[in-house]
């Protein structure tokens, strides 16, 4: 469930971002937009995943950011009607069982003693890099270490990854492998920063609107990332290189001199 939702939350993002330009060719988008994006809320909702959940709320926060810091009122307003009338017309949808137990799980979050299992593999982790500081231990070599640990009869879960994208990062690539993903990552979103620039035409509105859901997108990731690691996942890792590649092509648009190198 939790890749499903993870899924789930990416595109949802995405396609808001998407939303929020594309009335400009279709007027009625928004409400074309309506039954997607509520589809794939209450997809999200039945899942029961509280970290999906959370790097939603955390990408439609960066999105409709954007917007505000680009000034696009108009877009700002599209995507604030088409979130107030999906939730409208989902929420009340949802089962009441499955509103309770969600409830019953948010309320975990703050019963540290209830759940045991990530702090015990969070700190198996840090004991794994102090012993291997400069190496790491290998792409997803840590689950077997995991299984071997003094602290595995506390665990909760899958034995496959530490459950943190910073601390799975460490261990999989070391830290100079790291740092380099982290610098190749971040030229992707310098060049997805520069893709919202305002630009004419219908063609340079749609590709700031994917630009602008794609920054969301990649913050969600982010967000749920430190309570789970997504990409252990091969679909899941090949949606985010899809999406650094992809804004590294939209970073140089050939003939614009707007965009920098």
């Amino acid at each position: 469930m939790g890749i499903l939702s993870s899924r789930l939350a990416l595109l949802y993002v995405i396609l808001l971002g998407v939303a929020a330009y594309a009335w400009r060719r279709f007027p009625l988008a928004p409400l074309l937009f309506l039954g997607p994006l509520g589809l794939g809320l209450a997809a999200l909702a039945a899942t029961l995943s509280r970290g999906a959940l959370l790097g939603l709320a955390v990408g439609v926060v960066v999105t409709m950011g954007m917007l505000a810091i680009r000034r696009h009122v108009v877009s700002l307003i599209a995507v604030v009607l088409v979130i107030a009338l999906t939730l409208l017309v989902v929420i009340p949808r949802v089962p009441k069982t499955q509103r309770e137990r969600f409830a019953e799980r948010v309320q975990k979050l703050v019963q540290p003693a209830s759940e045991t299992g990530r702090p015990l593999i969070w700190k198996q982790a840090r004991i794994t890099i102090g012993q291997y500081p400069l190496t790491g231990v290998g792409p997803l070599a840590f689950g077997p270490i995991l299984k071997r640990s003094a602290f595995s009869p506390g665990f909760i879960g899958g034995l496959t990854h530490a459950h943190n994208i910073f601390l799975e990062g460490y261990l999989s690539l070391g830290p100079l492998g790291f740092l380099g993903f982290l610098w190749l990552a971040g030229g992707a979103i310098a060049r997805l920063w520069r893709a919202t620039r305002p630009r004419a035409g219908i063609e340079g509105s749609m590709r700031a609107g994917w630009a602008i859901g794609s920054l969301g997108a990649l913050a969600s990731m982010l967000v749920q990332g430190m309570v789970d690691f997504l990409f252990w996942e091969i679909e899941f890792l090949a949606y985010l290189f899809v999406l650094i590649g992809l804004a590294y092509a939209v970073g140089r648009p050939r003939g614009d001199p707007q965009v920098s190198p």
